[in-house]
């Protein structure tokens, strides 16, 4: 029997964990609740966007805190958000530089 493809695969999507925060970055595998991000963010603050992920997911952040973690392996992910352009457009501008 055939497994069916997660419907997130491929994609630049938020992931919110259980216990390990949120996270931006392309979907490249998905086992039930662990996922693995690569070019990756992990978004410490957001301002601006609205109070939900899903409205900083589609219309981006005016404000923040970003870590460029370039990939990751979440445990716990809860939720899986497709991102807009017009978004992940927005997210760079708050990477914090070391």
């Amino acid at each position: 029997m055939m497994e069916k493809q997660h419907p997130m695969l491929g994609r630049n999507c938020i992931a919110r964990t259980y216990s390990a925060g949120v996270h931006y970055g392309k979907v490249v595998a998905v086992n039930g609740s662990e996922v693995h991000l690569q070019n990756a963010l992990r978004i410490w603050r957001w301002t601006g966007g609205g109070l939900s992920l899903s409205a900083i997911a589609n219309k981006g952040m005016k404000g923040g805190r970003v870590d460029d973690t370039k990939e990751v392996y979440l445990t716990q992910v809860v939720e899986l958000i497709p991102t807009t352009k017009e978004a992940e457009e927005s997210y760079g501008r708050f990477i914090e530089r070391y």
